[in-house]
């Protein structure tokens, strides 16, 4: 019976390293009533406010349905608002409130404190080796070969 090394394979490593990033950033968001993913939703609203929900899942490559269910969570926590759009009222654009705003140092700081747990072992031509390969690997074309 032939054996399989998976645990050393490259895709188990990066899901690996992605459990870790995913499970710091859960924690330090937590304490602000966050959760993972709607810190991504707030930060394209730092850049960019007033947008439509579907502008939102565009930017963020998700489906629309997923930002509505995020959304809602974040209205309700009282970190977005959901207004008429300006330009055209059947349109509901999504604003920071102040308590999103306030929210953002902390998602920043999460994200950092990922970053340190993640590479902390690495010297900083790693880190940046690193951070290259990984650009490099997510622009290549997505679709599968076949075998």
């Amino acid at each position: 019976m032939q054996s399989f090394e998976i645990p050393q394979m490259t895709g188990l490593l990066l899901v690996r390293a992605a459990k870790l990033h995913r499970s710091v950033v859960a924690d330090r968001l937590a304490r602000v009533g966050l959760h993972v993913g709607q810190d991504l939703l707030l930060l394209e609203l730092s850049r960019a406010d007033g947008v439509s929900q579907r502008e939102l899942a565009d930017r963020l490559g998700v489906e629309q349905a997923t930002v509505g269910v995020a959304l809602r969570r974040l209205e309700s926590g009282g970190f977005v608002q959901r207004r008429s759009a300006v330009d055209d009222a059947r349109v509901r654009a999504v604003f920071l409130t102040e308590r999103g705003r306030d929210a953002l140092p902390a998602i920043d700081a999460a994200w950092r404190e990922a970053e340190r747990a993640l590479l902390g072992r690495l010297s900083a031509r790693q880190a940046e080796q690193l951070r290259k390969l990984l650009t490099a690997m997510l622009a290549a074309p997505t679709s599968v070969p076949e075998a």
